[in-house]
């Protein structure tokens, strides 16, 4: 492991996963006497309370409230996704000030993600969906993610056989999808994960794709998938707080809709007014390409990275 190659002299540069990263972090700034840096992609041990597998009143979350608090508070910089997030850390902190956590966001593979026709769509004429309005839900089915809702608003929907909703990835809540299958919904197809090296096909296989967070989860993740979504051109309807990152990047770059998890009747609405909107949906599209070009090229992102562990004279007057 890299970090038990660290010398006097060195600084360390740590990210959230594994959680226990930032902790063997701290450590070792102990103990060999170098400062670390956190990249902080998910904040732990919020992520469980808000995902229901733990109380914030339990002994475990006291005790990694308070080994998180050392952890933010000697780090010589911290880096996180989003600007929910930096408020979150601002306040776990507890210093009152966010001087030294900067936003750097995730970045896209926008040179193996980039929009392509539709109708070419392998993943789409193999299923026979090339006539369909197509609704894509790509990435974990975990505890932080709000599948009851969406199953539910697709239960409102079920009777429109223009829409067909494709899900692919796996996880304990798949088990929410299989028993509206079960039960007799039909526009529904779930796949199981498909290599990275698939992206560019099966992100692009939809007319608009869907991303859901429970309740709680604000400040806490922004889900990487976004990025990608916004590669391939594909409008947005977000599940997430209203004040979230994928909420704010959302609406700045009008790529979609934002709807506040648990809101069954509002997510079955933006999905039907997307279907509506079709040339709506290709300027949101565009738009989306048009920002991960502007903004989040990984190039983009690694140079506000080089430039705050590396900053210039002139960066330092400013």
């Amino acid at each position: 492991m890299a970090l038990l190659k660290v010398r006097r002299g060195d600084s360390i540069l740590a990210v959230t996963n594994p959680p226990s990263m930032p902790i063997l972090a701290l450590i070792l700034s102990f103990i060999v006497r170098v400062p670390y840096s956190l990249v902080v992609h998910d904040v732990y041990p919020e992520i469980m309370v808000a995902c229901g597998l733990t109380s914030r009143g339990s002994l475990s979350f006291s005790l990694l409230t308070w080994i998180n608090k050392s952890v933010l508070g000697r780090a010589e910089s911290i880096f996180c996704i989003g600007r929910d997030m930096q408020e979150h850390l601002t306040r776990a902190r507890g210093v009152g000030t966010d001087e030294g956590i900067k936003v750097i966001s995730l970045w896209a593979d926008s040179e193996q993600i980039h929009p392509s026709p539709r109708g070419d769509n392998r993943l789409l004429q193999k299923l026979g969906l090339i006539d369909k309005f197509v609704v894509l839900y790509a990435g974990n089915m975990g505890y932080p993610h709000d599948i009851e809702t969406l199953a539910a608003a697709i239960r409102e929907i079920e009777y429109d056989e223009g829409i067909h909703f494709v899900f692919i990835g796996s996880g304990p809540k798949q088990t929410v999808l299989e028993r509206l299958v079960a039960h007799g919904v039909r526009n529904i197809t779930i796949l199981p994960p498909r290599p990275r090296s698939d992206q560019n096909e099966f992100l692009n296989a939809c007319d608009v794709a869907i991303l859901s967070l429970v309740p709680g989860m604000l400040g806490l993740a922004v889900p990487s998938r976004t990025y990608n979504l916004m590669a391939a051109g594909k409008p947005i309807i977000a599940m997430v707080a209203e004040t979230s990152e994928v909420a704010r990047v959302v609406r700045e770059e009008e790529i979609g809709w934002v709807i506040e998890p648990r809101a069954i009747d509002k997510t079955a609405q933006a999905i039907r007014a997307a279907k509506e909107n079709r040339g709506k949906l290709l300027a949101m599209g565009v738009r989306a390409r048009q920002a991960v070009e502007t903004k989040y090229r990984r190039e983009t992102i690694l140079g506000q990275f080089d430039a705050a562990l590396h900053p210039r004279p002139a960066d330092l007057q400013n």
